[in-house]
């Protein structure tokens, strides 16, 4: 059966930001500077990126991040070793350390594709909306900003702690561990620079789900994440279904039954990118 997608288009263009940012600089650089400190500009830009998606890694775990840092820490230093020759016939030439870089270019391009189309390499978020708002049906708006409780299950802290990290591994959501519960914060693409960067989170005003270690199930979805829908949804129905769709998910978890999360949420069609 053909999933009918409830969330709104996603237009954003901060995905792009990163690439358009190093051809700005070094273009810039390079009309100052001539060709030859634009490409090192460009290239140094790179390393940039390399480091934060270094940060990225080590705060997730996650293996797209940690190929994509390899590839840009390679790609950054691919292009640094590039001999620009403005007034030869061979404008860019390849060195021989570049010669060899490339090689290694390519090998983490074509691995980085494969998690890019298999869809490990970006944040569920708005899959997950997507699968929470299924069953739920359009309404008048009755959006209210505090937290549901939406159920009650057994287990300990340290089943909550192993979801959490599979969760964080797989891009899924964010988890966050306080002394008496675990936060699962949901995260959109485009929106985990703030979530992995910013001096301070205040994950309270976003959308996620808390596990507390009594067993209690709560559920906040933002407003922004609510006008988000094409339609008016249910509220009360929607936090509800998130709040089950993340009981099913830790049931999965619990079972040793984890492929069937992905699975799930590979079901929503929604694209690589979004």
């Amino acid at each position: 059966m053909q999933h009918i997608k409830k969330l709104k288009p996603d237009r954003s263009i901060k995905g792009l930001l990163p690439a358009i940012t190093a051809l700005a600089a070094g273009g810039s650089v390079g009309a100052i500077f001539g060709p030859e400190a634009g490409v090192r500009t460009i290239g140094i830009v790179v390393l940039i990126y390399a480091t934060f998606t270094l940060i990225a890694a080590i705060k997730t775990g996650a293996l797209s991040y940690r190929v994509g840092m390899v590839y840009m820490y390679i790609l950054g230093l691919y292009i640094i070793f590039i001999e620009v020759r403005p007034y030869g016939r061979d404008m860019f030439h390849l060195s021989d350390e570049a010669r060899f870089l490339f090689i290694w270019v390519l090998l983490f391009l074509i691995w980085l594709l494969y998690l890019l189309i298999t869809k490990r390499a970006k944040w569920r978020g708005r899959d997950i909306m997507e699968a929470a708002a299924e069953e739920v049906r359009a309404g008048e708006f009755s959006y209210t900003p505090r937290p549901r409780p939406v159920g009650k299950l057994i287990y300990t802290k340290e089943q909550v702690l192993g979801f959490a990290g599979y969760l964080k591994r797989n891009m899924i959501a964010m988890p966050y561990n306080m002394h008496d519960q675990v936060v699962f914060v949901l995260v959109k693409m485009g929106e985990e620079y703030s979530i992995l960067y910013g001096p301070s989170v205040d994950i309270w005003d976003r959308t996620w789900i808390s596990f507390d270690f009594e067993g209690n199930v709560t559920v906040n979805i933002s407003k922004a994440y609510y006008l988000d829908f094409r339609q008016n949804l249910s509220f009360d129905r929607l936090c509800e279904s998130l709040g089950n769709l993340f009981t099913t998910f830790f049931g999965y978890y619990q079972k040793g039954q984890e492929a069937r999360i992905i699975d799930h949420l590979n079901e929503m069609k929604v694209g690589p990118f979004s």
